[in-house]
């Protein structure tokens, strides 16, 4: 039976499609966006439920990592954290960390808050030019 390489084209072709066509590493003189890696707590303070820090800072073009626990002991096990103006919307089990990423493709005040709680404390970030 005679091999070609053609099963090699093959994996090199769909790496390119699955890569938006770089194949190669990362081109070292190109910088990569900085990462912003912020943890937020939520708990219960005197009744009200909330997430802390408040608020958060990034920079336009930022990509924002955002560390979510649940310290809330009462209560429903889950809570949830929304920013609507990035598509982030998580549902956060008690005392299991989640993790979102977006990037901060523009600038301004977002509010944050708990989609499955509305009455909850919110919080906003602000995203510099």
């Amino acid at each position: 039976m005679k091999r070609s390489g053609s099963w090699v084209l093959g994996i090199l072709a769909l790496a390119g499609c699955l890569s938006g066509g770089n194949v190669l590493a990362a081109d070292p003189s190109v910088p990569a966006k900085p990462m912003r890696e912020i943890t937020l707590v939520s708990v219960d303070f005197e009744g009200t439920k909330v997430w802390v820090p408040g608020t958060l800072v990034a920079k336009k073009g930022d990509r924002v990592k955002l560390k979510l626990i649940n310290r809330i002991m009462t209560g429903p096990n889950t809570h949830g954290f929304a920013i609507d103006d990035f598509g982030v919307k998580v549902v956060v089990a008690r005392e299991t960390p989640q993790s979102v990423v977006f990037t901060a493709d523009k600038a301004g005040l977002f509010p944050f808050h708990c989609h499955l709680h509305p009455p909850h404390i919110g919080g906003q970030i602000l995203i510099l030019e």
